[in-house]
């Protein structure tokens, strides 16, 4: 456990190297995360992205959906080419958005340990690094689903990941999602207007509130927002990379309080043994909002 490992790489006549990775932190060990979503192969922005995780000092770093914006091999070669500095050093825990649209190359792109055992096998998965316990989630079926069944073998799935000894004595469980239970903003602000998925509300949010998940981390809406509904902090950072969105008239029924900010930015999250801290950057650095949950 957090051992500093060196290495080369070499195919062909290409060699490169040496670069150095440190391997996970035992599980008792704070934990500090790049957290970022909706990059959508942007070549100017998702470099930055990389940058912060690295000058943070990252353990891991996570995208939360839509990473690409067609699912094809090329946009994937981009995306981990602007990932490349980061990706030397740290691993790059994807999530299923609706732009990588269970295509192939995802799939071909990524090798996640701990999926889930059904067809296709990792596009939803958990693991326990350091404090962390977390599920990565994907949406498509679940949020298609009328009702909502709990016998869907990804619910199935997560309730029995949830009552497992790495969830339960994990110090923080998290939920990773693309699509958000609810959100502010949206790129127009005609009728309908988007504010999040319902099936989300009354099945996923309780679930988590049920079993202690601290925070729940999506996209999908181009922006930061935060916001908290039973105990449960939703954190929207969907600002990797993709035309920024803009807040509209929220229903009667909204959350209250809800911070909105509607700028590129990405998350370096700090799971501490007494506190969760949650931090939203601008690529310059500077802090567009912080939240801390404690123990």
């Amino acid at each position: 456990a957090d051992a500093e490992v060196s290495y080369r790489a070499s195919a062909g006549e290409i060699d490169v190297g040496p670069f150095t990775f440190r391997s996970a932190p035992a599980d008792d060990a704070p934990l500090r995360m790049l957290v970022f979503a909706d990059a959508h192969t942007n070549a100017d922005t998702v470099p930055l992205v990389a940058q912060m995780g690295l000058e943070a000092g990252v353990d891991l770093a996570v995208g939360v959906g839509d990473s690409v914006s067609q699912p094809e091999e090329a946009q994937f070669d981009s995306l981990l080419d602007s990932l490349r500095a980061l990706g030397h050093r740290v691993s790059w825990w994807p999530v299923l958005g609706n732009h990588e649209a269970r295509g192939q190359a995802y799939f071909d792109a990524v090798a996640l340990p701990g999926g889930n055992p059904k067809e296709p096998h990792e596009a939803w998965y958990a693991a326990r690094v350091g404090t962390v316990w977390f599920a990565a989630l994907e949406l498509q079926d679940i949020t298609m689903t009328a009702g909502f069944g709990t016998d869907m073998p990804e619910v199935v799935w997560l309730r029995e990941q949830l009552a497992s000894d790495a969830a339960r004595t994990a110090t923080w469980r998290l939920f990773f999602i693309h699509q958000p239970p609810w959100c502010a903003g949206w790129g127009h602000c005609d009728a309908p207007i988007y504010h999040g998925e319902p099936t989300l509300r009354t099945f996923l949010v309780p679930l988590a509130a049920e079993h202690d998940v601290a925070a729940i981390f999506s996209g999908h809406m181009h922006g930061y927002e935060h916001g908290v509904v039973n105990g449960v902090h939703l954190v929207i950072s969907g600002g990797a990379g993709g035309a920024l969105d803009m807040t509209c008239d929220t229903p009667d029924d909204f959350p209250s309080p809800w911070t909105a900010a509607y700028e590129h930015h990405a998350l370096i999250v700090d799971a501490a043994c007494d506190a969760l801290t949650i931090e939203a950057r601008r690529f310059d650095g500077s802090a567009i909002d912080t939240v801390t949950i404690p123990k």
